[in-house]
């Protein structure tokens, strides 16, 4: 009945705006965010990185449609007909990469063993797997992601870990 009714939008969390206009409503309704931001904008862009680094672990953590969406008076909503989908986790990944004959999946130098259903993403070092499956391996630069494919949302966790424990902080 919902659905059919036809009456109900749906937030996909895509915003179209101007620099100039969500700036301003920034301004305006979330001043606790732009305010420590301020100082940004007079930084070398050479130092920018190191900047927002400091500042934003201190910044209030609030979602764009709570924070300026639910208050600001010139909000739009038009209907869209394109195909969508939400990658908010590693798992949802999985469909996007070229699969191999035992259905793993990838980008960048991977060779599998005896293994199936693995999605790995690297931007370097070659990953071997062997004798594995459901796995979710991310390699970058300075880290690396192992984690069970079905458990792959617990990633937030170790997240909240490593803000936990400064010497971890640097990964962020």
């Amino acid at each position: 009945m919902f659905i059919r009714s036809r009456l109900y939008s749906w937030n996909s969390g895509i915003f179209i705006w101007s620099a100039r206009t969500i700036i301003a409503a920034l301004q305006e309704h979330l001043p606790e965010i732009t305010r420590p931001l301020r100082p940004l904008f007079d930084i070398p862009l050479s130092r920018r990185k190191s900047f927002l680094k400091k500042v934003y672990p201190s910044l209030p953590a609030i979602s764009i449609d709570y924070g300026i969406l639910e208050k600001h008076p010139r909000v739009l909503v038009t209907s869209a007909d394109f195909s969508w989908d939400d990658i908010g986790s590693w798992g949802s990944l999985f469909k996007y990469y070229p699969v191999d004959s035992a259905r793993n999946r990838g980008r960048g130098k991977r060779l599998a063993v005896n293994s199936s259903n693995c999605l790995t993403l690297s931007s370097g070092p070659l990953v071997g797997l062997v004798g594995v499956s459901d796995l979710i391996v991310v390699v970058t630069e300075d880290a690396v992601l192992v984690s069970s494919r079905r458990r792959a949302q617990e990633v937030k966790e170790l997240v909240q870990e490593m803000r936990r424990d400064r010497r971890f902080r640097d990964y962020l």
